[in-house]
């Protein structure tokens, strides 16, 4: 059974973002900091609109990689 994290997951808008050079993606006009392993790479990051204090990382398998914050 899912637990309520999992749950709320689901319900997050859903996008894909190139990570620029400056480890930098941007969600809505606002540009948050991700890890500099992404660079260069298309990335899944999952937000909720309401809230953009925090975005996440997950990958094509749907396992969340990291949080990711705006700057």
């Amino acid at each position: 059974m899912p637990t309520k994290q999992e749950l709320d997951y689901v319900f997050l808008y859903r996008v894909t973002r190139k990570v620029k050079n400056d480890a930098t993606i941007s969600i809505q006009n606002i540009l948050f900091e991700v890890p500099l392993k992404y660079v260069g790479e298309s990335i899944n990051v999952r937000y909720d609109p309401t809230d953009m204090g925090k975005a996440y990382i997950f990958s094509d398998d749907n396992l969340l990689l990291d949080t990711i914050y705006p700057i």
